[in-house]
């Protein structure tokens, strides 16, 4: 998602808005490749493990995105020097409900990224973004996450083929998209 992105709140043109039990966030987890002969459930825990500069997991807040504009958010932004892939990520819906019951649950909050406007080509902003916090991420809180995964059927069908030259008009836009900007998808 946009872990270890800058999030500049002195400067950020964006209400911090109150996340209710009723909201749903969206999380990004990579495709992971199967073993024929093994069986692994997916998103495994390592789906939800911290790295060593994060403090919370990364989130999107639906009132601000869609999974539509989820995708394109991954597909105009680099890591490590390229485009990010797209199409390597499915995209999982979380009731922030089941979110406060994780058994370490500590708060969850809207914590826009804010890059500037524009920001740099690679680094768009995320109006949307939101960290969950816990008192630790340890593998009980990670087979939580998981096991809602697998339980709950909520990961978003969505066909990435259909945005594929959408995505490719925004990267060639460079960073002027309302992604780079103040996220004002009207004009």
């Amino acid at each position: 998602m946009d872990e270890g992105a800058q999030v500049i709140k002195e400067n950020c043109p964006w209400e911090i808005v109150e996340i209710t039990e009723e909201d749903f966030v969206y999380r990004q987890i990579p495709v992971q490749k199967r073993i024929v002969n093994r069986n692994r459930k997916y998103p495994s825990e390592s789906c939800f493990i911290l790295r060593d500069f994060e403090d919370s997991l990364s989130f999107n807040l639906e009132r601000y995105i869609n999974v539509d504009k989820n995708y394109k958010l991954i597909g105009i932004t680099y890591s490590n020097g390229s485009w990010l892939n797209y199409t390597s990520f499915k995209i999982i819906k979380f009731p922030v409900i089941f979110l406060r019951s994780l058994s370490k649950f500590s708060n969850i909050n809207h914590s826009p990224v804010n890059n500037g406007q524009p920001s740099d080509v690679g680094h768009p902003n995320n109006k949307s973004h939101t960290s969950l916090y816990c008192e630790a991420f340890d593998e009980g809180v990670r087979v939580e996450l998981s096991d809602y995964c697998l339980e709950s059927n909520n990961e978003c069908e969505f066909d990435v083929k259909l945005i594929r030259e959408e995505i490719e008009a925004l990267r060639g836009r460079g960073n002027e998209t309302p992604f780079h900007n103040l996220w004002d998808f009207d004009n």
